[in-house]
């Protein structure tokens, strides 16, 4: 078994067309079903990232116009109560958007 990374972080997705995955340390506080990997697909002509938490929860999040030069920062807050600020500057970091 692999252990899980130390903080959060963000890598390409070998499984899916236009997604990027990004690792979630822990959610407010105390580990819950919503910390661990998710998949944060890419939707350039709806201009929305379709996420699937770890727990198989799927959600949308429509990118606005403030976020239209860097589609990712609408991440930051995309989930409620889960902060996605160190997964975003790992995209950033490493170049991983647009995705493939």
């Amino acid at each position: 078994m692999v252990d899980p990374p130390e903080e959060d972080t963000a890598a390409a997705c070998g499984e899916h067309s236009s997604c990027i995955r990004g690792f979630k340390r822990q959610a407010a506080g105390e580990p819950t079903p919503s910390a661990g990997w998710w998949h944060f697909g890419w939707d350039q002509e709806a201009s929305q990232w379709n996420l699937t938490g770890p727990n198989g929860e799927t959600r949308y999040v429509i990118v606005q116009l403030t976020d239209a030069p860097f589609p990712p920062a609408a991440l930051m807050n995309a989930v409620p109560g889960l902060f996605f600020g160190g997964i975003v500057k790992a995209i950033e970091r490493e170049g991983l958007f647009p995705p493939p």
